[in-house]
């Protein structure tokens, strides 16, 4: 089935409603990129990559229709070496997926499309994307950008704030507002990491980049927060506030690459 947002969703159009689309030069094409790894007993695998569509689902009616958005295929697995011993993870190698990203720049690019916006869900990705998307923006002569999902809402506790970074309060929220019946709540956990070395680095954004580890050396369950406070309401209110906040920034994007 395509997604809900199939208006903007290329795949969905015939090949030549995507030869005639008459505003390509100026238009915007969003490329999610998500991951498929364990999270926790009570999440299944794909939720990072189910996240990305849900939030497009959310935040595309909410852009302005003269940005001209177009929604590319997704790029589902990502590079979730951290994971990759726990069941049901499944892992791309930093080159594999800065080939994937590279591919589908060019091929936007020979398809007439000049702005790029890479709709990532999984802070694995971070780093991979950053740096190939500078390489592209400087080889291809693309408008290139990067939109990393990252919401904290004001309700959750300040020690979820801080270490619920993994199929925590608000994944599993969310998860409930936008999925019937994947989330096991019988199996939803609390395990915190504050005192697993090396948690106090990985907290940092550019954990990625800056630290090496793996899930089971600081979480048993692969849960990294407290996913039993999580519930349908506030996974529906949080979706409407994080969609306004992606959509703002969006257009943002929009209007910075058509200067």
């Amino acid at each position: 089935m395509y997604p809900e947002y199939r208006d903007y969703y290329l795949p969905a159009f015939p090949r030549s409603k995507i030869e005639n689309l008459s505003n390509k030069k100026k238009a915007s094409v969003i490329v999610p990129v998500g991951a498929i790894e364990q999270h926790g007993p009570h999440l299944p695998v794909g939720v990072d990559s189910t996240l990305g569509q849900a939030w497009l689902n959310k935040v595309l009616p909410k852009v302005s229709e003269k940005n001209q958005i177009y929604v590319a295929p997704s790029i589902a697995i990502g590079a979730s070496d951290e994971h990759i011993n726990f069941p049901g993870t499944l892992s791309l190698s930093a080159k594999t997926l800065s080939k994937l990203i590279w591919t589908t720049c060019s091929q936007l690019k020979e398809w007439g499309f000049h702005n790029i916006i890479f709709f990532n869900t999984h802070g694995g990705n971070v780093a991979i994307c950053s740096y190939t998307l500078a390489e592209i923006k400087e080889t291809l002569h693309l408008n290139v950008a990067l939109l990393h999902w990252y919401f904290r809402p004001k309700e959750i506790s300040p020690k979820e704030h801080k270490f619920g970074i993994h199929a925590g309060e608000v994944e599993t929220a969310l998860m409930y507002a936008c999925t019937e019946g994947l989330v096991d709540s019988s199996k939803a956990n609390c395990e915190w990491i504050d005192n697993a070395d090396p948690a106090q680095s990985i907290m940092h954004r550019r954990a990625t980049v800056t630290c090496t580890w793996l899930a089971e050396d600081i979480s048993e369950s692969g849960t990294m927060g407290d996913a039993t406070q999580a519930t349908l309401e506030k996974g529906e209110k949080w979706f409407e506030e994080g969609a306004q906040a992606l959509a703002r920034q969006i257009e943002e994007i929009v209007s910075n690459h058509n200067l």
